[in-house]
């Protein structure tokens, strides 16, 4: 399956090979040096690999209780063998799902349709949706609302998750998704900012997944203003979030074939070439640095090119980023200021 929109869709994909015993070792040994190490399933899509994931589980059962194993897929493959093995290895679940109306187009395959019954019997299940001409915030959350009414009576209350990404690239055979209808994504926005405000100040209630989100959204904005603009690539990639093959190659992103070292190499070769790699520097002092939405932000993307930047992605952020900035602030005003 090949998304509308994949950051891959120009690399070449190999299929992997056995596992470096030199990996297991380094990964025992990151996760012993820290309370949790999170280690996540990534792709291409990960179920296609998925008796070397049983291996990778299997061989570091020493160091599970150090583990938080996680996997992002696009759930074609799920079925109900993969789901139980899934629910006895594995701490979480995202799904990509670009909600009812969309996924058919951006991804070909509506898994939420397909394979609803092995989603609804997953633990600890969220989705992640892309943001596009295609898909709109409030047709995520309301399917997501929907598909929770029975989640919830699997799972003991618990509810799946929701994240919206924004729209970082197109394939050459889906360049419309970036003519977004930004009027309709920021009146979505705004309907949303608006149940939040009377969710703090009137108390009202308000769907579980709308208030998640944009709990996320007013906590990145506290973290700028406490924490300043980020020179460095927002995501963590290269720095505090390592991306590993099976050969023990590091690369700069998942999303990418850069590779910036091995295992073997000593840190400050690794960290070195990160630096080397990472655009987000330019974006800080260049045009970002002249947005008011830059503590918010924090530079966007490193991999979303200049040109995308001004055909689409900057306004997306704004319509996504804006009318969450001004409750706050009218927040701010009807509570009298301070950490509100």
């Amino acid at each position: 399956m090949s998304c509308a929109y994949c950051l891959q869709h120009g690399l070449v994909h190999t299929a992997m090979a056995d596992i470096s015993n030199k990996v297991y070792d380094f990964v025992r040994s990151l996760a012993r040096r820290q309370s949790r190490l999170r280690l996540q399933f990534y792709g291409g899509e990960p179920l296609v690999y998925f008796e070397t994931m049983q291996t990778v589980v299997t061989e570091l059962s020493d160091v599970r209780d150090k583990l938080v194993l996680t996997m992002i897929t696009n759930g074609r493959a799920l079925d109900d063998d993969v789901v139980d093995w899934c629910n006895a290895n594995l701490d979480a679940v995202a799904v990509s799902w670009d909600g009812p109306v969309a996924s058919s187009t951006t991804r070909g395959y509506d898994v939420m349709h397909e394979r609803r019954e092995q989603l609804l019997r997953l633990n600890n299940l969220s989705f992640t949706a892309v943001l596009s001409a295609a898909t709109f915030p409030l047709d995520v959350f309301d399917a997501v609302d929907e598909f929770n009414l029975d989640y919830a009576k699997l799972h003991k209350g618990a509810l799946a998750g929701v994240n919206l990404d924004e729209l970082l690239c197109t394939t050459p055979a889906h360049p419309e998704l970036a003519d977004i209808d930004f009027d309709k994504l920021r009146v979505q926005v705004q309907v949303i900012a608006d149940e939040y405000g009377d969710h703090v100040v009137k108390g009202k209630a308000m769907s579980a997944s709308r208030l998640a989100w944009i709990t996320s959204k007013v906590n990145n904005l506290k973290h700028g203003v406490r924490n300043g603009v980020n020179d460095k690539a927002r995501c963590g990639n290269g720095y505090n979030v390592l991306n590993l093959d099976g050969a023990g190659n590091l690369y700069a992103c998942h999303n990418g074939d850069t590779v910036v070292g091995t295992i073997d190499d000593t840190w400050t070769t690794v960290l070195r070439n990160v630096v080397l790699h990472d655009r987000a520097p330019l974006h800080a002092t260049g045009a970002c640095s002249k947005c008011g939405l830059q503590l918010m932000c924090q530079n966007g993307c490193p991999l979303v090119t200049a040109e995308d930047r001004r055909r689409y992605y900057c306004r997306q952020v704004a319509a996504l980023d804006e009318p969450v900035i001004d409750k706050v602030l009218e927040l701010g005003q009807q509570l009298g200021g301070g950490e509100q």
